[in-house]
């Protein structure tokens, strides 16, 4: 286990609803991530997949010079936004909210 994982941020949606809120798990995705566990990042929450490809995007555009063609990153980025809010709205609608 790695020291930063002992101090993870606690949600405080979740203390107070008791609930997950649409970004749950993303400071667990974030660190299967660096470690290299990239399906079992995708299972804490997909948002920690799509900031670092959206942050991998996002720089390639800038050393590429393509600063104009931001436009795809707007894109992208309401699709990631969706992809959160569709997977949390399923956990509602399940009665899964509380894993």
């Amino acid at each position: 286990m790695w020291l930063v994982e002992q101090h993870l941020l606690p949600c405080p949606f979740k203390f107070l609803t008791g609930c997950d809120c649409p970004t749950c798990g993303t400071q667990r995705s974030i660190l299967s991530l660096l470690k290299g566990d990239f399906l079992k990042s995708w299972e804490f929450n997909p948002l920690g997949l799509g900031l670092f490809f959206l942050g991998s995007v996002y720089l390639l555009m800038r050393l590429a010079g393509w600063e104009k063609r931001m436009e795809a990153m707007r894109l992208l980025s309401f699709l990631l936004v969706a992809l959160v809010m569709f997977r949390w709205i399923g956990k509602l609608v399940n009665g899964s909210c509380f894993d």
